[in-house]
């Protein structure tokens, strides 16, 4: 450009990434550092890879629960009804009532991967949009030769 030197035309070429959203655990943060660049031009876009992180990191603490890795999902619970019967012969017997109780995280991950494959389908059709209108190629990190970068992959899927 007219009246620009080298570096300032280099600082005025970079986006600046979007904010990762707070909280988002491991899972959550890579995939947020795989997707956020492209989505940079589509902020309803960013919005929604923004609760997919949190979803797949909700699932990963539900699988963890499940597996017994985190708080128990299921207890027995002996207290809540005792009762006594006596027999003719003058036999006491106690009659106890058992409740198990489930924590309900099977329903709450089976439910959190319908939304999470709901949230990865719409993120893949931002990914798209932005592919398309060519958003994100300025930004796309230096290609290293005979590896596709993940844009290339995207154009060669969505081809």
């Amino acid at each position: 450009m007219p009246g620009q030197d080298a570096e300032t035309t280099d600082v005025a070429a970079v986006t600046i990434p979007p904010e990762m959203p707070k909280g988002l655990l491991k899972r959550g943060r890579g995939l947020w550092d795989e997707k956020a660049q492209i989505l940079a031009g589509h902020p309803l876009g960013l919005i929604v890879l923004a609760e997919l992180c949190r979803t797949v990191d909700r699932c990963e603490r539900l699988d963890a629960q499940l597996r017994g890795r985190d708080k128990e999902w299921m207890s027995i619970d002996l207290d809540p009804f005792f009762r006594e019967h006596r027999l003719s012969d003058g036999v006491t017997v106690v009659d106890v009532t058992a409740k198990v109780v489930m924590n309900a995280p099977l329903r709450e991950a089976r439910q959190q991967q319908t939304v999470l494959k709901q949230l990865a389908a719409q993120v893949d059709a931002f990914e798209r949009a932005a592919v398309d209108a060519g958003a994100g190629r300025a930004s796309s990190p230096a290609e290293t030769p005979g590896v596709p970068s993940i844009m290339d992959k995207i154009r060669a899927r969505n081809a």
